[in-house]
């Protein structure tokens, strides 16, 4: 591990020579935008008739698949390297996109020609840019957005990063004669190697906190370390600096797009009553809440300034939306009786402890509709019925049941949609995933799933899925697959024995190929909602 001696020569743009992987963010989906902004009192364009701007969209690993389910709206993304824009392109073109437009370009090109947008997401930006172009794109949110948009703003904030600032400093000294974006990743992990070495317990807090920094650092790709590591520009900020900006361009604080960390969630009675004391507006509870969590990163959603917003929750609000919960129920059926409090676990963990008959038989109805999302309408009998069938006694409440649910979803526990995607809830005969999942799949490790989240593919997974185009049944996927794992392009193992010969693949092919495409239930992949058997786990496994 030595830092070279060379002198530095001519910058090399690193989105070009170490493209960035591009990825669905669930959190800046149009939808989820809508439901947030809806619920605080906005009235936000329909998701399906929107207009939207991506700025830094890559390759198009985010809007794509927002396309391909949303043909009525139309999407735009703009990034300055042409590498990553000529990828997009090529994918959306595979794909047969009608609805999306990837350019290269740089902000300031950004004029009155483009229009305006019902939804700007910027996502991995803000930070990473030098102060004039953070300028430009709260301007473009300011001219671009339409009466009721929402703009969307990720970004590293203090407290949380001043750690991760120090070891950034350390890989960018260690490297900062090193031209070459290969050798600075190699010569990066090169030293948190020898300091992960040599922290020891004996330096207190500061060999702790930089044993688990490095920690976190040596799982990063060499993308993420290099973009959020080792680039020039790398700015995190408090939130209320960050506030004043907004304020400063017409722009005013929405909310969060992860409306979980909006609350005193997790605080115990004494916190949250110190900050309603010291706290009592909400821009100054949200820098305090940074500073008790140790936020390192922020996804904020602003509207324009003008733009009367709603802080109370009502129930009313939660009607037009539809709910899904993907949380496990446990071995025991869920008591629904008033007298008998059930644990939730919902999506990241988050712990939903109720007695409410209500509540719990609704989760219950949407843990067994997973992965589609319920409307609250539909919901609402199915509820009444099951509470009846339970001989559960008293009046079930409309109101408290919406209540609950946006609740249970401001808390992070649960989804809600106003756009419901098409999910199969079982595998059908000719199983189908998205033309951009399959085309995501032949090019790389991971596709996007219809809840917009990742997804990651083993190589069998890709074969498979590259294959779900609604026109291979059953048989034919098994004869494909077959025949790779003849060539050995695949390899099929039988309780850690390879398999080798056609008469002996058959049977645990099948087995693997049913609990794959039964997994692709589970992650929201599958397309439709027709009927079909279900498959069941096993011991054969195929890589």
């Amino acid at each position: 591990m030595e830092p070279s001696d060379e002198r530095p020569r001519e910058p090399i743009d690193g989105y070009d020579e170490v493209p960035y992987t591009s990825y669905p963010y669930p959190r800046a989906h149009p939808d989820h935008l809508h439901v947030i902004a809806s619920l605080f009192g906005m009235q936000p364009a329909p998701v399906t008739r929107c207009r939207v701007l991506e700025i830094g969209c890559g390759s198009g690993g985010h809007l794509l698949p927002i396309a391909e389910l949303l043909p009525g709206s139309e999407l735009l993304g703009l990034d300055r390297s042409r590498r990553q824009i000529d990828r997009g392109l090529e994918l959306a073109r595979r794909a047969g996109l009608r609805n999306v437009q990837l350019r290269h370009a740089d902000l300031m090109d950004v004029d009155e020609s483009w229009g305006s947008f019902d939804f700007i997401v910027c996502h991995g930006v803000y930070s990473w840019v030098p102060p004039a172009a953070q300028r430009r794109i709260l301007e473009i949110m300011r001219d671009h957005l339409r009466p009721q948009g929402v703009g969307y703003l990720s970004y590293n904030v203090y407290p949380g990063w001043h750690l991760r600032e120090m070891v950034r400093h350390m890989m960018r000294y260690h490297v900062q004669q090193l031209p070459e974006p290969v050798a600075r990743i190699g010569q990066a992990r090169a030293l948190l190697d020898f300091l992960g070495r040599h922290a020891t317990d004996a330096q207190g807090a500061y060999g702790a906190a930089l044993r688990k920094e490095l920690a976190l650092l040596r799982a990063l790709p060499d993308d993420y370390l290099y973009h959020e590591h080792l680039e020039e520009e790398n700015h995190p900020l408090y939130f209320h600096q960050l506030a004043e900006q907004l304020r400063a361009h017409g722009l005013q604080y929405l909310g969060e797009a992860d409306p979980q960390m909006m609350l005193a969630h997790g605080l115990d009675p004494e916190a949250r009553e110190t900050l309603e004391r010291i706290a009592p507006d909400l821009l100054t509870r949200e820098q305090y809440l940074d500073f008790v969590r140790n936020r390192q990163f922020r996804a904020t959603l602003c509207c324009h300034e003008g733009v009367e917003l709603v802080r109370e929750i009502q129930a009313r609000l939660a009607w037009p939306l539809a709910f899904e919960f993907s949380g496990p129920l446990g071995p025991e059926p869920v008591d629904l009786a008033p007298s008998q409090v059930h644990r939730f676990v919902g999506l990241g963990g988050v712990e939903m402890k109720t007695s409410a008959p209500l509540t719990k038989a609704a989760l219950v109805l949407l843990r067994r509709a997973w992965p589609r999302a319920v409307p609250l309408p539909e919901l609402w009998p199915r509820v009444s019925a099951l509470l009846r069938e339970a001989a559960v006694p008293g009046e079930a409440d409309q109101d408290s049941l919406a209540t609950d649910l946006l609740q249970c979803f401001l808390s992070g526990g649960i989804e809600a949609r106003s756009f419901v995607p098409p999910v199969a809830t079982r595998v059908t005969d000719r199983p189908r995933v998205s033309r951009v999942a399959r085309c995501q799949a032949a090019q790389g490790g991971f596709a996007a799933s219809l809840h917009h989240r990742l997804v990651e593919l083993d190589r069998a997974q890709r074969q498979l899925v590259t294959r779900l185009d609604g026109e291979h049944d059953r048989a034919q996927l098994l004869a494909e697959l077959t025949e790779l794992v003849l060539s050995d392009e695949l390899q099929l193992t039988l309780d850690g024995r390879p398999l080798r010969e056609r008469a002996e693949i058959q049977a645990p092919l099948e087995h693997v190929v049913q609990r794959a495409l039964q997994g692709m239930v589970d992650r929201a992949m599958l397309l439709d909602d027709d009927a079909g058997p279900s498959a069941q786990p096993g011991r054969p496994s195929v890589t």
